[in-house]
């Protein structure tokens, strides 16, 4: 009767405990700003994430009062290496106690009433993801009884993801 009970990223509430998110808005002047997002680890004993699988992404997007909003730009918090194990592409888990500053330029939108949202989204299983489409994308390569189980595993990596928090800044003044 051995269970694995520690909830880890896949948990939300395990997940939000782990982090301390803010986020400001600079003024850089000529209509130029920065949303820089700070993100802190404040609960996890290790690195956040722990290792390559997950990947923690930051949207930062600005939205308007009549609701608009449009992407402004995505930062990825986490170790990625590419699909075969061999190459280290990038690392920018925070360490335990740690923290890291996520910056993304704009220029001041045309209405009077907006602001910066960041939207931070988890993915568990994104270097999976990242294998499964690499290889459905060579599905013709593959034995045809491979793929509905390739498709299924897809399917249940992206249906893991989940949107941890939303944050907001406005200009000042």
């Amino acid at each position: 009767d051995r269970r694995h009970l520690w909830r880890g990223i896949h948990d939300p509430e395990m997940t939000r405990k782990a982090i301390d998110v803010a986020l400001e808005l600079v003024d850089l002047g000529k209509g130029r700003y920065e949303a820089r997002a700070t993100v802190r680890n404040v609960g996890a004993a290790h690195h956040f994430p722990t290792y390559m699988v997950p990947k923690v992404e930051l949207l930062f997007q600005v939205r308007e009062a009549n609701g608009r909003s449009r992407e402004l730009g995505r930062q990825v918090i986490g170790w990625t290496v590419d699909i075969g194990i061999t190459r280290e592409i990038d690392d920018t888990r925070i360490p335990a106690g740690g923290s890291r500053v996520f910056s993304q330029p704009l220029l001041m939108p045309a209405t009077r009433d907006w602001q910066v949202e960041l939207v931070v989204r988890v993915r568990p299983g994104e270097h999976y993801e990242r294998i499964y489409r690499d290889a459905l994308a060579r599905a013709d390569r593959l034995p045809a009884a491979v793929l509905p189980p390739l498709r299924q595993a897809l399917d249940q990596v992206r249906a893991a993801e989940y949107e941890l928090l939303r944050v907001q800044a406005r200009p000042h003044g």
